[in-house]
């Protein structure tokens, strides 16, 4: 399902972004994009909009001891994610690359990629393979942070493959496999990140998956194994592998989701502007008893430069770090110690 509306969301996310960017981003860089390490002691982040764009690390704790990694005159960085073997992975001008956390050169781990997510163990990489612009099918591959032989996924010529998430220990991929001129045509399907030929979600054995009802789209897993968050026919839902109802935790307009690393809280992008108005976004966290709460302020909103990014959680679980119109902030789980790191 996502894959048939592709084109329309990359065309928003691009044009709000630029819109909610311009009056600044015309005369200087902006800090966007960031992602914690792995030990939570650090953020890496873009500067974008300027005529040379670059990734730089900072402090989590402060945003003190910036230093630069990585520079650019391409369309650069967008996404970041901080990836295992203290690599940092990133799209420079629609090729996936990672570079060392420490600097040095980078290692292109494929071309022609709009968008990625990492595995649990953030070893291994799933990549859009294409342009991620509604244009042609694409398909969707799966290569280790620090290089080696990529793999497509082999898919027939009439379908586009998507990305939803990876099972909890990381071993299988789950996405969705959709008719190229038929939108109402999807299936959910399942990878072993080893090998093999992909199967249907139904056959894969993946714990839960049988639980997932009709019409699910995006399945995210719990880290814990025992939790199923979608996008449903009433919002966002989740189910609990070990069956019984789905529980509709956000029931209004929302755009990109995650689970929390302690598996109690979803952060989601909740739409909180008016119908037909300038619209506004607010990160948000929602309990699986849809206990929800708005991050940041309303003078910090939430920015993305893609509405398929998904909010970057610190390794604890206590804190989330997200771009807004003035840079880099960071902000507690519950809404507390909201500061400027950028």
């Amino acid at each position: 399902m996502r894959g048939s509306v592709i084109a329309v969301a990359f065309m928003l996310a691009a044009l709000w972004a630029t819109a909610e960017l311009s009056s600044s981003a015309a005369r200087a860089a902006e800090a966007a994009n960031p992602t914690f390490s792995p030990d939570g002691r650090h953020v890496a982040f873009a500067y974008v909009g300027g005529p040379i764009e670059r990734i730089e690390v900072m402090r989590a704790a402060d945003g003190g001891a910036k230093r630069s990694i990585y520079s650019s005159t391409n369309s650069c960085c967008e996404p970041i994610l901080w990836g295992a073997s203290n690599r940092i992975v990133f799209v420079d001008d629609y090729h996936l690359e990672s570079v060392s956390a420490s600097g040095g050169g980078p290692r292109q781990l494929f071309g022609d990629s709009p968008w990625f997510i990492l595995s649990p163990n953030r070893a291994t990489v799933a990549f859009d393979n294409g342009c991620g612009c509604g244009h042609a099918p694409d398909a969707i591959g799966l290569v280790d942070v620090t290089g080696g032989t990529p793999r497509v996924i082999p898919k027939p010529k009439t379908v586009t493959d998507t990305i939803d998430g990876f099972s909890p220990d990381g071993t299988e991929l789950v996405f969705t496999r959709s008719s190229f001129t038929d939108a109402r045509t999807h299936m959910l399907m399942a990878e072993h990140v080893g090998g093999g030929a992909p199967v249907p979600l139904s056959r894969s054995g993946l714990i839960g998956a049988s639980h997932l009802p009709p019409g699910a789209n995006d399945p995210q897993w719990s880290p814990n194994g025992r939790w199923i968050a979608f996008r449903g026919a009433a919002g966002l839902e989740a189910v609990a592998t070990s069956g019984g109802q789905p529980r509709v935790l956000v029931p209004s307009h929302f755009e990109s989701f995650s689970w929390s690393p302690t598996s109690k809280l979803l952060a989601y992008v909740a739409d909180v502007g008016k119908p037909f108005a300038r619209l506004e976004q607010r990160l948000a966290t929602v309990d699986l008893r849809s206990h929800r709460k708005l991050l940041g302020s309303s003078s910090v909103v939430y920015l993305s430069n893609n509405s398929f990014d998904r909010p970057s959680w610190s390794p604890d679980g206590t804190r989330l770090v997200f771009m807004s119109s003035s840079g880099v902030w960071v902000v507690d789980a519950d809404g507390r110690g909201l500061h400027h790191l950028a």
